[in-house]
This record gives C-alpha cells, structure tokens and sequence, in this order.
C-alpha cells in the first residue's frame, strides 16, 4: 500500500486569508467576574474555535478550486464542544458578525 496518498486528518496550513478574517475579532473577555479557571477554559475554547474555524475555510477555499481536502476532523467529543462553546462566545461578543454569519459552521 502506498502510504504516500493518505491524506492525514488536519494536516492542511491554513490560509493567510482565513487569519486576517479572525484577526478582525480579537479575543475580548464577556465577563468581569470570571474566574482564573473559568477564563483558561473561555480562552481555550475561543482558541478552539479560531483553529477549527480557519482550518475549515481554508479547506473551503481549497475544494472550491478543485481540491479534495477534508474538513476538520474532531478527535474528541471535548474537543467539539469546546469549538462550540467558542463559537458562542464569538457570536455573543461580536454580534453583528454573527448576524451575517461569519461564524457560521463551515462547511
């Protein structure tokens, strides 16, 4: 068999193009009160986020020109629920780009 053609799961660099998108919406903190346990899992879950999100779109980018890549492949249920919880977070800071959908699940 050759090994050579297997595609390992989340290996694709991510764009430059999805980086500046994120870069737009820095990691801003939603509550004052939090405590340091409670923002190590807020800012590991918008780094979750930001990972998965960029990984995805530029897999996007790639099959829209003619690519085969695959999507984000999550190797642990934690780890989905962290994007998720990422993903909230972003929607909750920045509402108005969450309302046209740039946080929206890619594919």
């Amino acid at each position: 068999m050759d090994y050579s053609l297997l595609e390992m799961p989340n290996d694709v660099p991510v764009s430059e193009v999805a980086i500046a998108i994120l870069c737009q919406y820095p990691l801003v903190k939603q509550r004052s009160d939090m405590s340091f346990d409670e923002y190590t899992i807020y800012v590991n879950d918008w780094k979750t986020f930001n990972r998965v999100w960029s990984y995805n779109y530029t897999v996007r980018l790639l099959r829209n020109a003619g690519g085969e890549q695959s999507y984000y492949q999550f190797p642990t249920d934690s780890e989905r629920i962290s994007y998720r919880r990422g993903q909230l977070n972003h929607s909750v800071i920045y509402v108005d780009a969450a309302a046209l959908g740039v946080f929206n699940n890619i594919p």
